[in-house]
């Protein structure tokens, strides 16, 4: 393997580590007019606004504290440019479910949501997103992102 190609894969062990509790946890459901959830909902749209503008410094800066912690500023301009780049602009993004959560595998019990979007970019119609956010001092934050 080449020296690109395996900080490529880092790049990408390193985002998907981020995003890990985002996928196949067990939560409990939430209706969708819980105003909880529909504040992490909203929170989610507001950071991925970030990251379909490209701005992976405020996306980083706007993440929460284990995300950040799991990801410096320099990997996650990397990580985004390598993942969502190819992937070209988001052409659609419809919400396909959120959960809230106290418990997950692998952190300290909190105040957790699990967000999924359809999304759809101009190469590659048909895609998913999973965001993990945590309630930090009032605000949900990001602390996973991963794309399918």
């Amino acid at each position: 393997m080449t020296p690109a190609a395996s900080r490529r894969a880092a790049l990408r062990a390193t985002l998907a580590l981020a995003g890990m509790v985002a996928l196949g946890l067990p939560v409990s459901g939430v209706r969708a007019q819980d105003p909880a959830s529909a504040e992490a909902v909203q929170a989610a749209r507001d950071w991925l606004a970030l990251a379909d503008a490209n701005d992976a410094d405020a996306a980083h800066r706007e993440a929460g504290t284990k995300y950040r912690a799991t990801l410096d500023v320099e990997r996650w301009r990397e990580a985004l440019k390598l993942v969502r780049e190819p992937l070209g602009a988001a052409t659609q993004r419809t919400l396909a479910g959120s959960q809230l959560a106290s418990k997950l595998q692998g952190v300290p019990d909190g105040d957790y949501a699990q967000v999924m979007f359809r999304t759809s970019w101009v190469n590659k119609p048909v895609g998913r997103e999973y965001l993990t956010l945590e309630r930090e001092a009032g605000r949900w934050r990001v602390i996973g992102y991963v794309v399918q």
